[in-house]
């Protein structure tokens, strides 16, 4: 929160992905119930929102994409940990221990592993998400 001519500005920084998410759910929000930012309970949860078969009730929406909020959530944490060890095992490259810089190259691995099962999660995440941010199957 920062103060610009005496009233307070709240600033918000955010990845793409995340942003996308955010757009995504305050939209949500704005016509199914201001609650759901909370966690809270949403207009008619039982509607159905996205045809299908089955079709897609708003409850499950709603569950989708707090469950994909987390997912970001891990592939952006994954991500920087990637790049710290790369960033490590780079200042390393020229005069390195080769002990320090295997244990470097056992964390870059690991991570990327992390990063790609996050990735793959994500993939296997049902449409929802983005039928509802593209229009497609709305109710």
């Amino acid at each position: 929160m920062v103060f610009e001519g005496g009233l307070p500005v709240e600033v918000r920084i955010r990845t793409e992905l995340l942003d996308l998410w955010a757009q995504v759910f305050e939209r949500l929000a704005d016509r199914w119930g201001r609650a759901i930012r909370y966690e809270g309970e949403l207009y008619e949860p039982d509607a159905v929102a996205l045809d299908g078969d089955p079709p897609i009730t708003r409850r499950q929406v709603v569950g989708y994409l707090q469950r994909f909020s987390d997912l970001i959530d891990g592939v952006e944490r994954a991500g920087v940990d990637v790049l710290e060890v790369e960033d490590d095992l780079a200042r390393y490259a020229d005069d390195r221990d080769e002990s320090e810089y295997q244990a470097l190259a056992a964390d870059r691995a690991e991570h990327g592993a992390r990063l790609a099962e996050f990735e793959e999660r994500m993939r296997r995440t049902p449409r929802v998400f983005v039928l509802y941010a593209t229009g497609e199957g709305r109710r």
